[in-house]
Protein backbone atom coordinates (compact mmCIF):
# COMPACT_ATOMS: atom_id res chain seq x y z
CA UNK A 1 0.00 0.00 0.00
CA UNK A 2 3.04 2.54 0.70
CA UNK A 3 3.95 1.63 -2.76
CA UNK A 4 0.30 2.52 -4.54
CA UNK A 5 1.27 6.07 -2.43
CA UNK A 6 4.62 7.00 -3.37
CA UNK A 7 3.27 5.99 -6.86
CA UNK A 8 0.11 8.27 -6.91
CA UNK A 9 2.44 10.76 -5.08
CA UNK A 10 4.80 10.57 -8.21
CA UNK A 11 1.59 10.45 -10.73
CA UNK A 12 0.58 13.72 -9.09
CA UNK A 13 -3.04 12.01 -7.59
CA UNK A 14 -2.37 13.77 -3.95
CA UNK A 15 -6.35 13.02 -3.29
CA UNK A 16 -5.69 8.91 -3.83
CA UNK A 17 -2.22 9.22 -2.14
CA UNK A 18 -3.89 11.43 0.92
CA UNK A 19 -6.37 8.44 1.16
CA UNK A 20 -4.01 5.67 0.95
CA UNK A 21 -2.09 7.50 3.85
CA UNK A 22 -5.48 7.27 5.92
CA UNK A 23 -5.92 3.83 5.00
CA UNK A 24 -2.40 2.83 6.20
CA UNK A 25 -2.55 4.96 9.47
CA UNK A 26 -6.05 2.91 9.82
CA UNK A 27 -4.48 -0.38 9.53
CA UNK A 28 -1.21 0.29 11.62
CA UNK A 29 -3.96 1.29 14.36
CA UNK A 30 -5.68 -1.50 14.01
CA UNK A 31 -2.54 -3.62 14.24
CA UNK A 32 -1.17 -1.53 17.00
CA UNK A 33 -4.93 -2.47 19.41
CA UNK A 34 -4.34 -6.04 18.56
CA UNK A 35 -0.40 -5.33 19.57
CA UNK A 36 -1.48 -4.21 23.05
CA UNK A 37 -4.39 -6.45 23.13
CA UNK A 38 -1.76 -9.23 23.25
CA UNK A 39 0.47 -7.08 25.94
CA UNK A 40 -2.33 -7.33 28.43
CA UNK A 41 -3.39 -10.67 27.75
CA UNK A 42 0.22 -11.69 28.56
CA UNK A 43 0.49 -9.17 31.27
CA UNK A 44 -2.68 -11.22 32.51
CA UNK A 45 -1.26 -14.81 32.30
CA UNK A 46 1.76 -13.40 34.10
CA UNK A 47 -0.40 -12.34 36.93
CA UNK A 48 -2.10 -15.37 36.90
CA UNK A 49 0.92 -17.27 37.04
CA UNK A 50 2.54 -14.95 39.59
CA UNK A 51 -0.81 -15.76 41.87
CA UNK A 52 -0.89 -19.58 40.98
CA UNK A 53 2.96 -19.63 41.97
CA UNK A 54 2.19 -17.79 45.66
CA UNK A 55 -1.33 -20.06 46.46
CA UNK A 56 1.17 -23.01 45.54
CA UNK A 57 4.06 -22.06 48.37
CA UNK A 58 0.82 -20.81 51.27
CA UNK A 59 -0.06 -24.79 50.29
CA UNK A 60 3.13 -26.20 50.47
CA UNK A 61 3.78 -24.57 53.61
CA UNK A 62 1.05 -25.44 55.25
CA UNK A 63 1.40 -29.31 54.49
CA UNK A 64 4.07 -29.61 56.83
CA UNK A 65 2.96 -28.38 59.76
CA UNK A 66 -0.17 -30.70 59.53
CA UNK A 67 1.75 -33.49 59.05
CA UNK A 68 3.71 -33.17 62.04
CA UNK A 69 0.85 -32.08 64.26
CA UNK A 70 -0.35 -35.49 62.75
CA UNK A 71 2.85 -37.01 63.77
CA UNK A 72 2.48 -36.09 67.25
CA UNK A 73 -1.02 -37.30 67.76
CA UNK A 74 -0.30 -40.25 66.44
CA UNK A 75 3.14 -40.89 68.81
CA UNK A 76 1.32 -39.58 71.57
CA UNK A 77 -1.46 -41.82 71.15
CA UNK A 78 0.95 -44.82 70.92
CA UNK A 79 2.69 -43.73 74.17
CA UNK A 80 -0.65 -44.13 75.82
CA UNK A 81 -1.80 -47.41 74.29
CA UNK A 82 1.78 -49.17 75.04
CA UNK A 83 1.60 -47.69 78.85
CA UNK A 84 -1.68 -48.87 79.31
CA UNK A 85 -1.18 -52.58 78.19
CA UNK A 86 1.79 -52.11 80.76
CA UNK A 87 -0.27 -51.15 83.27
CA UNK A 88 -2.92 -54.33 82.05
CA UNK A 89 -0.16 -56.53 81.98
CA UNK A 90 1.38 -55.25 85.61
CA UNK A 91 -2.29 -55.74 86.81
CA UNK A 92 -2.73 -58.84 85.48
CA UNK A 93 0.65 -60.61 87.10
CA UNK A 94 -0.50 -59.01 90.58
CA UNK A 95 -3.69 -60.35 90.39
CA UNK A 96 -2.59 -64.17 88.93
CA UNK A 97 -0.09 -63.69 92.34
CA UNK A 98 -2.80 -62.76 94.27
CA UNK A 99 -5.12 -65.58 93.09
CA UNK A 100 -2.40 -68.24 93.34
CA UNK A 101 -1.71 -66.95 96.87
CA UNK A 102 -5.63 -66.71 97.48
CA UNK A 103 -6.09 -70.76 96.03
CA UNK A 104 -3.31 -72.20 97.77
CA UNK A 105 -5.37 -70.67 100.97
CA UNK A 106 -7.94 -72.02 99.87
CA UNK A 107 -7.06 -75.27 99.89
CA UNK A 108 -5.08 -74.91 102.94
CA UNK A 109 -8.20 -74.44 104.76
CA UNK A 110 -9.86 -76.75 102.69
CA UNK A 111 -7.51 -79.78 104.19
CA UNK A 112 -7.71 -78.15 107.70
CA UNK A 113 -11.36 -78.19 107.07
CA UNK A 114 -11.40 -81.86 105.63
CA UNK A 115 -9.49 -82.66 108.94
CA UNK A 116 -12.21 -81.10 111.84
CA UNK A 117 -15.13 -82.92 109.81
CA UNK A 118 -13.01 -86.56 110.19
CA UNK A 119 -12.71 -85.44 113.44
CA UNK A 120 -15.71 -84.42 114.06
CA UNK A 121 -16.91 -87.74 112.57
CA UNK A 122 -15.04 -90.09 114.93
CA UNK A 123 -16.31 -88.21 117.63
CA UNK A 124 -19.53 -88.29 116.24
CA UNK A 125 -19.19 -91.98 116.42
CA UNK A 126 -18.00 -91.95 120.00
CA UNK A 127 -21.22 -89.76 121.04
CA UNK A 128 -23.17 -92.05 119.49
CA UNK A 129 -21.68 -94.39 121.66
CA UNK A 130 -22.12 -92.48 124.53
CA UNK A 131 -25.26 -90.55 123.34
CA UNK A 132 -26.93 -90.72 126.97
CA UNK A 133 -23.92 -89.26 128.29
CA UNK A 134 -23.13 -87.22 125.62
CA UNK A 135 -26.26 -85.84 124.34
CA UNK A 136 -25.46 -81.97 125.28
CA UNK A 137 -22.10 -82.55 123.34
CA UNK A 138 -23.75 -83.56 120.52
CA UNK A 139 -25.97 -80.63 120.41
CA UNK A 140 -22.77 -78.51 120.57
CA UNK A 141 -21.23 -80.64 118.04
CA UNK A 142 -24.13 -80.02 116.00
CA UNK A 143 -23.91 -76.56 116.35
CA UNK A 144 -20.17 -76.37 115.93
CA UNK A 145 -21.06 -78.76 113.05
CA UNK A 146 -23.56 -76.31 111.19
CA UNK A 147 -21.22 -73.19 112.16
CA UNK A 148 -18.44 -74.45 110.06
CA UNK A 149 -20.88 -75.81 107.02
CA UNK A 150 -22.26 -72.38 106.77
CA UNK A 151 -18.89 -70.94 106.86
CA UNK A 152 -17.62 -73.75 104.21
CA UNK A 153 -20.57 -72.67 101.87
CA UNK A 154 -20.02 -68.29 102.30
CA UNK A 155 -16.62 -69.59 101.50
CA UNK A 156 -17.04 -71.41 98.69
CA UNK A 157 -19.56 -68.53 97.35
CA UNK A 158 -17.03 -66.42 97.83
CA UNK A 159 -14.68 -68.55 95.78
CA UNK A 160 -16.97 -68.78 92.81
CA UNK A 161 -17.76 -65.21 92.85
CA UNK A 162 -13.83 -64.47 92.78
CA UNK A 163 -13.42 -66.76 89.87
CA UNK A 164 -16.16 -65.43 87.88
CA UNK A 165 -14.52 -62.07 88.47
CA UNK A 166 -11.40 -63.17 87.34
CA UNK A 167 -12.64 -64.88 84.14
CA UNK A 168 -14.64 -61.47 83.44
CA UNK A 169 -11.40 -59.27 84.19
CA UNK A 170 -9.42 -61.74 82.20
CA UNK A 171 -11.82 -61.73 79.26
CA UNK A 172 -11.89 -57.80 79.63
CA UNK A 173 -8.52 -57.36 79.43
CA UNK A 174 -8.06 -59.62 76.21
CA UNK A 175 -11.00 -57.09 74.64
CA UNK A 176 -9.20 -54.00 75.01
CA UNK A 177 -6.04 -55.64 74.25
CA UNK A 178 -6.83 -55.95 71.31
CA UNK A 179 -8.04 -52.66 70.08
CA UNK A 180 -5.10 -51.35 71.41
CA UNK A 181 -2.60 -53.29 69.49
CA UNK A 182 -4.80 -52.36 67.07
CA UNK A 183 -5.13 -48.58 67.64
CA UNK A 184 -0.91 -49.19 67.57
CA UNK A 185 -0.84 -50.50 63.80
CA UNK A 186 -3.02 -48.04 62.89
CA UNK A 187 -0.86 -45.36 64.23
CA UNK A 188 2.55 -46.52 62.67
CA UNK A 189 0.28 -46.87 59.47
CA UNK A 190 -0.66 -43.57 59.82
CA UNK A 191 2.31 -42.07 60.41
CA UNK A 192 3.72 -44.01 57.11
CA UNK A 193 0.85 -42.77 55.33
CA UNK A 194 2.20 -39.00 56.72
CA UNK A 195 5.72 -39.89 55.34
CA UNK A 196 4.66 -41.31 52.03
CA UNK A 197 1.85 -38.10 51.29
CA UNK A 198 4.70 -35.21 52.60
CA UNK A 199 6.98 -36.98 49.95
CA UNK A 200 4.22 -36.41 47.51
CA UNK A 201 2.93 -33.36 47.96
CA UNK A 202 6.51 -31.91 48.03
CA UNK A 203 7.32 -33.79 44.96
CA UNK A 204 3.91 -32.27 43.35
CA UNK A 205 4.34 -28.95 44.62
CA UNK A 206 7.78 -28.87 43.36
CA UNK A 207 6.78 -30.10 39.60
CA UNK A 208 3.94 -27.52 39.81
CA UNK A 209 6.79 -24.83 41.16
CA UNK A 210 9.08 -25.82 38.37
CA UNK A 211 6.39 -25.93 35.62
CA UNK A 212 5.08 -22.50 36.56
CA UNK A 213 8.67 -20.51 36.95
CA UNK A 214 9.12 -22.21 32.75
CA UNK A 215 5.70 -20.54 32.21
CA UNK A 216 6.24 -17.29 34.00
CA UNK A 217 9.51 -16.70 31.95
CA UNK A 218 7.82 -17.74 28.77
CA UNK A 219 5.07 -15.26 29.35
CA UNK A 220 8.10 -12.65 30.07
CA UNK A 221 9.73 -13.61 26.93
CA UNK A 222 6.64 -13.27 24.92
CA UNK A 223 5.38 -9.73 26.46
CA UNK A 224 9.14 -8.82 25.79
CA UNK A 225 8.61 -9.44 22.05
CA UNK A 226 4.86 -8.03 22.01
CA UNK A 227 6.34 -4.89 23.49
CA UNK A 228 9.08 -5.17 20.50
CA UNK A 229 5.98 -5.67 18.31
CA UNK A 230 4.58 -2.71 19.87
CA UNK A 231 7.15 -0.62 18.81
CA UNK A 232 7.34 -1.23 15.33
CA UNK A 233 4.23 -0.46 14.91
CA UNK A 234 3.64 2.79 16.59
CA UNK A 235 7.33 3.98 14.83
CA UNK A 236 5.22 3.26 11.70
CA UNK A 237 2.34 4.60 13.08
CA UNK A 238 3.83 7.94 13.97
CA UNK A 239 5.77 8.45 10.68
CA UNK A 240 2.37 8.11 8.42
CA UNK A 241 0.80 10.42 11.40
CA UNK A 242 3.81 12.88 10.68
CA UNK A 243 4.42 12.48 7.16
CA UNK A 244 0.77 13.11 6.54
CA UNK A 245 0.64 16.25 9.31
CA UNK A 246 3.50 18.09 7.38
CA UNK A 247 2.38 17.35 4.30
CA UNK A 248 -1.37 19.30 5.53
CA UNK A 249 0.44 21.63 7.83
CA UNK A 250 2.09 22.78 3.95
CA UNK A 251 -0.86 22.79 2.30
CA UNK A 252 -2.29 25.21 5.29
CA UNK A 253 0.61 27.68 4.44
CA UNK A 254 0.22 27.47 0.85
CA UNK A 255 -3.74 28.51 0.85
CA UNK A 256 -2.46 30.94 3.88
CA UNK A 257 -0.76 32.87 1.07
CA UNK A 258 -3.85 32.39 -1.71
CA UNK A 259 -5.81 33.77 1.06
CA UNK A 260 -3.66 36.54 1.61
CA UNK A 261 -3.30 36.59 -2.58
CA UNK A 262 -7.03 37.19 -3.30
CA UNK A 263 -7.67 39.26 0.05
CA UNK A 264 -5.06 42.34 -1.09
CA UNK A 265 -6.80 41.68 -5.03
CA UNK A 266 -10.09 41.89 -3.54
CA UNK A 267 -8.82 45.18 -1.42
CA UNK A 268 -7.28 46.27 -4.87
CA UNK A 269 -10.58 46.28 -6.78
CA UNK A 270 -12.93 46.96 -4.38
CA UNK A 271 -11.05 50.80 -4.27
CA UNK A 272 -11.73 50.98 -7.79
CA UNK A 273 -15.34 49.35 -7.27
CA UNK A 274 -14.59 47.06 -9.73
CA UNK A 275 -16.68 43.75 -9.84
CA UNK A 276 -14.55 40.86 -9.71
CA UNK A 277 -13.79 42.26 -6.21
CA UNK A 278 -16.77 40.00 -5.51
CA UNK A 279 -14.98 36.80 -7.36
CA UNK A 280 -11.97 37.39 -5.14
CA UNK A 281 -14.21 37.94 -1.97
CA UNK A 282 -15.88 34.46 -2.34
CA UNK A 283 -12.59 32.60 -3.32
CA UNK A 284 -11.33 33.81 0.30
CA UNK A 285 -13.94 32.65 1.46
CA UNK A 286 -13.41 29.04 -0.27
CA UNK A 287 -10.13 29.13 0.66
CA UNK A 288 -11.06 29.99 4.30
CA UNK A 289 -13.64 27.25 4.61
CA UNK A 290 -10.75 24.69 3.00
CA UNK A 291 -8.24 26.00 5.30
CA UNK A 292 -10.35 25.34 8.41
CA UNK A 293 -11.11 22.09 7.09
CA UNK A 294 -7.38 21.28 6.91
CA UNK A 295 -6.71 22.46 10.44
CA UNK A 296 -9.68 20.38 11.62
CA UNK A 297 -7.73 17.57 10.15
CA UNK A 298 -4.21 18.51 11.22
CA UNK A 299 -5.64 18.76 14.98
CA UNK A 300 -7.67 15.11 15.31
CA UNK A 301 -3.91 13.62 13.47
CA UNK A 302 -2.14 15.07 16.41
CA UNK A 303 -4.87 13.90 18.52
CA UNK A 304 -4.67 10.34 17.32
CA UNK A 305 -0.86 10.91 17.58
CA UNK A 306 -1.39 11.74 21.29
CA UNK A 307 -3.37 8.74 22.07
CA UNK A 308 -0.65 6.47 20.22
CA UNK A 309 2.01 8.12 21.97
CA UNK A 310 0.14 7.49 25.59
CA UNK A 311 -1.08 3.89 25.07
CA UNK A 312 2.91 3.51 24.35
CA UNK A 313 4.89 4.61 27.13
CA UNK A 314 4.11 1.07 29.28
CA UNK A 315 6.34 -0.29 26.43
CA UNK A 316 8.73 2.10 26.35
CA UNK A 317 8.85 1.40 30.34
CA UNK A 318 8.88 -2.10 29.85
CA UNK A 319 11.59 -2.36 27.57
CA UNK A 320 13.78 0.09 28.92
CA UNK A 321 13.87 -1.78 32.34
CA UNK A 322 14.58 -4.80 30.02
CA UNK A 323 17.67 -3.08 28.49
CA UNK A 324 16.10 -3.34 24.98
CA UNK A 325 17.77 -0.30 23.01
CA UNK A 326 15.96 1.41 20.68
CA UNK A 327 15.59 4.85 18.81
CA UNK A 328 12.26 6.74 20.74
CA UNK A 329 9.45 6.89 17.40
CA UNK A 330 9.26 10.41 18.19
CA UNK A 331 12.83 11.23 17.83
CA UNK A 332 12.97 9.07 14.60
CA UNK A 333 9.25 11.02 13.26
CA UNK A 334 10.93 14.42 13.93
CA UNK A 335 13.97 13.16 11.52
CA UNK A 336 11.71 12.10 9.41
CA UNK A 337 10.17 15.61 8.88
CA UNK A 338 13.47 16.91 8.70
CA UNK A 339 14.59 15.11 5.98
CA UNK A 340 11.25 15.57 4.46
CA UNK A 341 11.97 19.58 4.73
CA UNK A 342 15.51 19.27 3.49
CA UNK A 343 14.08 17.24 0.33
CA UNK A 344 11.30 20.09 -0.36
CA UNK A 345 14.42 23.03 0.72
CA UNK A 346 16.18 21.09 -2.67
CA UNK A 347 13.36 20.62 -4.71
CA UNK A 348 12.96 24.82 -3.82
CA UNK A 349 16.45 25.81 -4.66
CA UNK A 350 16.02 23.91 -7.78
CA UNK A 351 13.12 25.85 -9.10
CA UNK A 352 15.09 28.65 -8.02
CA UNK A 353 18.29 28.03 -10.51
CA UNK A 354 20.55 26.28 -7.83
CA UNK A 355 22.46 23.75 -9.25
CA UNK A 356 24.28 21.37 -7.70
CA UNK A 357 28.49 21.73 -7.24
CA UNK A 358 28.21 25.35 -8.62
CA UNK A 359 26.15 26.72 -5.75
CA UNK A 360 26.64 26.72 -1.77
CA UNK A 361 22.60 25.99 -0.87
CA UNK A 362 23.01 23.26 -2.51
CA UNK A 363 26.26 22.12 -1.17
CA UNK A 364 24.92 22.34 2.06
CA UNK A 365 21.66 21.00 1.30
CA UNK A 366 23.78 18.03 0.02
CA UNK A 367 26.06 17.86 3.15
CA UNK A 368 22.83 18.38 5.29
CA UNK A 369 21.20 15.24 3.16
CA UNK A 370 24.31 13.06 3.78
CA UNK A 371 24.35 13.79 7.62
CA UNK A 372 20.53 12.50 7.44
CA UNK A 373 21.41 9.65 5.88
CA UNK A 374 23.76 8.43 8.42
CA UNK A 375 21.75 9.54 11.12
CA UNK A 376 18.88 7.11 9.75
CA UNK A 377 21.84 4.66 9.17
CA UNK A 378 22.57 4.76 13.01
CA UNK A 379 18.60 4.40 13.96
CA UNK A 380 18.09 1.56 11.98
CA UNK A 381 21.00 -0.17 13.29
CA UNK A 382 19.59 0.88 17.22
CA UNK A 383 16.24 -0.30 16.05
CA UNK A 384 17.70 -4.00 14.84
CA UNK A 385 15.95 -5.53 17.89
CA UNK A 386 12.77 -4.03 17.18
CA UNK A 387 12.51 -4.64 13.84
CA UNK A 388 10.54 -7.19 11.89
CA UNK A 389 8.54 -8.33 14.75
CA UNK A 390 5.27 -7.53 13.09
CA UNK A 391 6.05 -9.76 10.24
CA UNK A 392 6.03 -12.51 11.69
CA UNK A 393 3.67 -11.52 14.47
CA UNK A 394 0.95 -10.44 11.43
CA UNK A 395 -0.15 -14.15 10.92
CA UNK A 396 -0.92 -15.06 14.49
CA UNK A 397 -2.75 -11.92 14.56
CA UNK A 398 -5.06 -12.82 11.91
CA UNK A 399 -5.39 -16.08 12.88
CA UNK A 400 -6.44 -14.65 16.41
CA UNK A 401 -8.66 -11.98 14.83
CA UNK A 402 -10.31 -15.25 12.39
CA UNK A 403 -10.88 -17.18 15.63
CA UNK A 404 -12.53 -14.15 17.43
CA UNK A 405 -14.86 -13.41 14.82
CA UNK A 406 -15.93 -16.72 13.62
CA UNK A 407 -16.34 -17.11 17.92
CA UNK A 408 -18.72 -14.02 17.37
CA UNK A 409 -20.38 -14.89 14.94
Amino acid sequence: MRAKREAAVADGEVHIAEKLCYDIIDQYESLLDQVIIKSSTLAGAGNENEVMDQVRKEYHNAVPPVLEQQRTRQGKLRNRCEEDIKKMIALREKVEEVEAATAVKVQSEREASDKVLVANGERIQTVFVKMAELEQELEQLERERHREIQKRLSEKDKDEHRKAEYAKFCSTLEVHLTPLERTIKNADLMAHACDVFEELINSGFTEIGDDLHERGKLLKDVKLESHKEHVEVFRAVLLELGEIIYRKERMIEELDKKIQQAHVQQELLAETFNPNARKFGEMKKSLLASRDELEEDVEELKKRAEVALTRFRPTEIALNEAGVSFIHPVTEQEHHTTAMRAKMIEFKAMVAGHNKGSSALMDGIEQLQGELAAARTEIDSANADTTGMVSRAIPMIRASNKVRLGADN
